[in-house]
């Protein structure tokens, strides 16, 4: 009987010489990822740093000086430390006992840089400024008594939203401020002002630039815009949306001339007009995770330097953190899960030592920093598996355009770039029922595995806990059985 062949990665990718992994034809791709035609392991990330802190970070952000320097900030729930990329230290920032001394412990932050200044605040502490210079400590920003819990810069102006220590109490959660131009500490001058998102219940959960002079403001159950209209009113606001909203103040990230939006009810982008799904093939795992009682904790990062979109969940429970991530790659449109996470946030940074650039920061339960790393094997610490799974297919059926009962596979073509993955091959009576798997198989020096394995639907994985990348598995079948 003679062999035929069927890839499960069926679809030609014109720019490469041979027949390339097709997203669609895979189900299951866990800790690997679709890069150029063929599937890879996703990298892992070495610890950068042990602060040495009594409390675990809560907040990183990356802060660039008037003349360059980039700083890494991280706050803790009671401290503020910046890294010193020039002399590779860190330093305890925290405002001086005079000032008050240790944060009130707060866990959620929000944070901007206006020249200069890093300004950070926490919704319970008054609002703190840190003037770029490792020497100083972080002061109070003056002239306010402001309690935001979202801080942001626009033009010469900074945003304040959702005051806490507003009199009115609820109220200040819909309010929004900007400072006078080109004075962060100023509140009460003729350019400075106010105004109050009122519709839709609740107070603003996020704030995010959307366009040059247009703000996104996210409530839980509605969307708004804030317009710069320059002199005399400045800024001022309409409705744009109901019916749609974010729990997580972290849940936008700005992609082109729109946002990615985690909101109440999935994955959506917001063009300052309408509201479109995004990703819809990723909804039934993202229901799965997201929302849950920790969904103000989930964080949005658009990695710009590898065109991919991350979205990090956290667990259920008291003690939340990071465990999980869907990560999709707008060079090769495809989705991941991300396993292996134990972090509390994360920063993208362009910050780097003259031996090595940083790109993802992560933070873990604990008081250590890591940073991203295409050739690391684990994951704070821990090892890791990749795992890549083909959806289900009737060789039957395609091969043969008729009905059959079994077939067998007899050889696998494996056409791997590096590493040596483990092959195993799962079959199934009717598609949807329980699997029966077979292997670890290990290709030969010709990428080649034998068998003798009958069955009526196959599907195939590709698993290891090293790098690998692997652009096409054809299988050889031939019919067997009744047809």
């Amino acid at each position: 009987m003679i062999a035929l062949p069927m890839s499960p990665f069926l679809r030609y990718n014109p720019r490469l010489p041979r027949r390339a992994i097709d997203p669609r034809e895979i189900s299951v791709c866990t800790n690997a990822e679709i890069h150029d035609g063929s599937v890879t392991r996703t990298g892992g990330w070495s610890e950068l740093v042990d602060l040495s802190t009594p409390s675990k970070i809560r907040h990183l952000a990356e802060h660039i000086t008037n003349d360059g320097t980039h700083y890494l900030c991280a706050l803790s729930t009671n401290n503020f430390y910046v890294y010193d990329p020039i002399n590779n230290t860190w330093a305890n920032l925290t405002r001086s006992v005079g000032n008050g001394g240790n944060y009130s412990g707060s866990d959620r932050w929000s944070s901007c840089s206006y020249g200069d200044w890093f300004i950070f605040t926490n919704g319970v502490d008054a609002m703190q400024k840190w003037d770029g210079n490792i020497s100083n400590v972080a002061v109070p920003l003056s002239g306010t008594a402001i309690r935001p819990q979202l801080v942001m810069t626009f033009g010469a102006h900074l945003l304040c939203a959702a005051d806490n220590a507003d009199t009115d109490g609820a109220v200040g959660l819909k309010k929004f401020a900007w400072s006078a131009v080109g004075d962060p500490t100023d509140f009460v001058s003729p350019t400075s002002g106010s105004a109050y998102v009122y519709e839709g219940s609740g107070g603003i959960q996020s704030i995010a630039t959307l366009t040059r002079d247009t703000i996104a403001v996210y409530k839980s159950d509605s969307v708004h815009l804030i317009e710069y209209v320059a002199a005399p009113m400045y800024f001022s606001t309409r409705t744009s949306l109901s019916g749609v909203g974010v729990y997580a103040r972290n849940g936008v990230a700005q992609v082109g001339n729109a946002h990615v939006v985690l909101t109440n009810n999935g994955l959506r982008t917001f063009d300052g007009a309408s509201v479109q799904p995004f990703g819809p093939e990723i909804e039934p795992l993202l229901s799965q995770l997201y929302p849950n009682d920790n969904a103000e904790y989930a964080q949005l990062v658009n990695d710009t330097y590898a065109n991919k979109l991350w979205v990090f969940l956290p667990s259920s429970g008291t003690d939340w953190h990071f465990t999980t991530a869907l990560m999709y790659s707008f060079k090769d449109q495809s989705w991941s899960y991300q396993t292996g996470f134990d972090s509390y946030s994360i920063c993208l940074i362009r910050m780097g030592t003259e031996s090595d650039t940083f790109r993802m920061i992560f933070s873990d339960m604990l008081t250590h920093l890591y940073k991203q790393d295409p050739l690391a094997t684990t994951r704070h610490g821990d090892p890791y598996v990749s795992t890549v799974e083909t959806a289900m297919v009737c060789p039957g059926f395609i091969l043969y355009q008729i009905p059959t009962t079994n077939v067998e596979l007899v050889q696998l073509d494996v056409g791997h770039d590096s590493g040596t993955p483990d092959i195993y091959v799962g079959v199934s009576d009717g598609g949807d029922h329980s699997i029966t798997w077979y292997g670890p198989y290990t290709p030969d020096a010709n990428g080649h595995v034998y068998t003798t394995i009958c069955g009526r639907w196959f599907t195939f994985r590709i698993e290891d806990d090293v790098n690998f990348s692997v652009h096409t598995l054809t299988p050889w079948f031939v019919r067997r059985g009744v047809v």
